[in-house]
């Protein structure tokens, strides 16, 4: 249990909250465009290989966040953005 909050704190929650803390300042930049790192791993239509239990849901998540935020800030000339860099090694 501590393992999955520990990865949904810091693939979904902390993105979301940056979102909501600087929504006004990305709304009157230049570049009006929020980024968040996804995978392929979050598809929901794509999943040939299973595993990765809180992974996979935290980034579909973040997805979720990215679209959410998108509709929310569209008026105001905001995108959002998710990317998959490819697989990268981490801990």
């Amino acid at each position: 249990q501590k393992k999955w909050l520990e990865v949904l704190n810091i693939n979904t929650v902390a993105p979301a909250l940056l979102i909501q803390a600087l929504q006004d300042n990305v709304a009157k930049s230049q570049h009006k465009t929020i980024v968040g790192i996804s995978t392929r791993v979050a598809s929901l239509s794509d999943n040939s290989s299973g595993n990765m239990y809180s992974y996979r849901a935290s980034k579909a998540a973040l997805n979720q966040v990215l679209v959410s935020a998108a509709r929310n800030l569209e008026s105001r000339g905001v995108k959002t953005v998710a990317v998959h860099p490819g697989w990268v090694k981490t801990d």
